[in-house]
């Protein structure tokens, strides 16, 4: 016959291992344009906080999904993780493409005419996060349509997740409850996997969808809303009203290559330039401006 008993320290063992498996953080918000001319782009701001309300303080690294048409792309700007504590950006991370985190979102939840892009942050880093967003996290992204792109309604769907060790220890890409890890802790569709029965994710729902239109030009974001200006080898890009308020600015040389990128999260951004002129793009939705500037 077998017997059971539990002690104080099994107790204390399983609400451990619960709190390990149960998922911790929630996309609570993604902000993104819901209508795009064919060949044009577009940002994407998602916003994760603590699913539970009581703070989060883990160092691990940022894991970021987002699964697109086939044939769009998309870049990460060199700030493209913020940490937001009490109001203000605390950290920043440039976030790069991560292929083992890519095969694992491909190959979990595949979807005909789309695939995925995953990312991971560079460093490990100390993620603070409170049900109240005072304690939050920001990734920022912009989504290029090609030109050819099918007219019509499409779906872009979100992953966040994080990693405490490496990513290479993953040999087995499918999920299973034995191989449960934190790469997916919150998504903004229902997994068909066994994650959600689990319940080692949040689903969050939310709407992402875009509708591609014919191209007949995109609006500007207003003149009066910022302020471009240089400073030696550096472009300062001044936030001056809301609709500048977390627009990714891009910087090109003459030849069209990306010197820098940064999403303007504070009131001043402070952008990487080249000598002779250079090109700034503002984007926020699917609203662009541009300004060229001229570093002697």
């Amino acid at each position: 016959m077998k017997t059971y008993f539990t002690t104080r320290k099994s107790v204390v063992a399983v609400l451990a291992l619960m709190a390990v498996v149960t998922s911790c953080y929630t996309i609570k918000r993604v902000a993104q344009a819901h209508e795009v001319a064919a060949g044009g782009e577009f940002t994407s701001r998602s916003v994760v906080i603590y699913a539970e309300g009581d703070n989060q303080n883990a160092t691990s690294y940022g894991c970021f999904g987002i699964r697109v048409p086939e044939g769009w792309t998309v870049t990460l700007p060199s700030n493209a993780y913020e940490q937001w504590e009490k109001g203000e950006v605390t950290a920043t991370n440039p976030m790069i493409a991560n292929e083992k985190y890519t095969a694992i979102c491909n190959h979990r939840y595949p979807a005909e005419g789309y695939v995925w892009y995953g990312f991971s942050t560079t460093q490990k880093m100390n993620h603070q996060l409170h049900k109240d967003f005072s304690d939050s996290i920001a990734v920022n992204c912009k989504i290029q349509v090609p030109a050819g792109a099918k007219l019509g309604d499409y779906e872009i769907e979100y992953v966040y997740g994080d990693e405490e060790d490496n990513f290479e220890k993953y040999t087995d890409l499918a999920w299973s409850q034995s191989n449960d890890n934190r790469l997916v802790e919150t998504s903004t569709f229902k997994t068909p996997d066994g994650s959600s029965e689990y319940n080692t994710h949040t689903f969050v729902d939310v709407d992402t969808k875009i509708k591609v239109i014919e191209s007949s030009g995109l609006s500007k974001v207003s003149a009066d809303q910022y302020s471009v200006a240089t400073a030696d080898d550096a472009v300062l890009f001044e936030v001056m009203g809301a609709e500048a308020k977390n627009a990714i600015v891009t910087v090109y040389n003459a030849a069209g290559q990306v010197v820098d990128s940064k999403v303007a999260n504070s009131e001043v951004t402070t952008l990487k330039a080249q000598k002779g002129v250079n090109v700034v793009s503002i984007l926020n939705g699917n609203k662009r401006s541009v300004e060229k500037v001229v570093i002697k």
